[in-house]
């Protein structure tokens, strides 16, 4: 699954930032709701969208066996581990936290994670039927977010779903990041770039809840179907 050539690769400065040890604290500091000790905020929604998958399974094309899903954001796994028993996937999961990885895999020894970033995955083209987006985004410079929505859109294969989490926030905008002075978050409007591409059609959308008290703080889960022929050929 994962890609041998080597390539160059160039990373955000904020990625950097995040793989020198900011993702581990970002971990750490959340580390009871990826154990099970404290509520997972979109665990409840998720299994809503899991709900819905179930129901569209046979539509996944999976050609070469069991279906794949990825979730970028991992974490340790914890959703992931999730949706793969429902699902009944093969799981592969990418986070910038180390020691997030680390836990996981000894929590979810079965799912295959790795440390490293949205803005190249280290994965062949079209390998997943379920391609999961955790609330990473914000954390993604405007000149990196584009980057991120095509490797993810790179990987995915036509005919499978795309679930992501996001804030869901009317308009654009950046804030401070509270905990590391060089680190801005960005409100994305993740969900338009989808559809305005006309490969993805929405299938569903569900509210997750507040990230702070600001309402405009909110976040959502949408599920988007990636078609399997968004330009067909025209001939004469």
């Amino acid at each position: 699954m994962l890609m041998t050539a080597q390539q160059s690769t160039h990373i955000s400065a904020q990625s950097q930032v995040f793989l020198a040890g900011e993702a581990d604290r970002y971990f750490k500091r959340n580390e009871s709701k990826y154990s099970g000790a404290e509520a997972h905020q979109t665990l409840e929604t998720l299994e809503l969208a899991l709900n819905l998958l179930e129901k569209h399974q046979q539509q996944v094309a999976t050609p070469d066996g069991r279906p794949r899903a990825l979730e970028v954001g991992c974490a340790n796994g914890f959703l992931l581990n999730r949706l793969c028993a429902r699902l009944n996937c093969d799981g592969y999961g990418i986070d910038p936290s180390s020691a997030a990885i680390q836990d996981g895999q000894q929590r979810f020894p079965f799912l295959q994670l790795c440390v490293g970033t949205a803005e190249k995955l280290p994965y062949e083209d079209r390998q997943f039927d379920y391609v999961l987006l955790g609330a990473f985004l914000p954390w993604l410079p405007e000149t990196h977010y584009l980057s991120a929505l095509a490797e993810a859109n790179r990987v995915m294969r036509p005919g499978g779903f795309l679930i992501l989490i996001d804030f869901d926030h009317p308009n654009t905008n950046r804030r401070k990041y509270a905990h590391h002075p060089d680190v801005l978050t960005f409100r994305h409007r993740a969900l338009d770039v989808l559809l305005a591409t006309r490969m993805y059609s929405i299938v569903a959308k569900w509210p997750v809840g507040l990230f702070a008290r600001d309402p405009l703080e909110r976040l959502s889960l949408s599920i988007f179907y990636r078609e399997p022929d968004a330009y067909p050929l025209l001939t004469e």
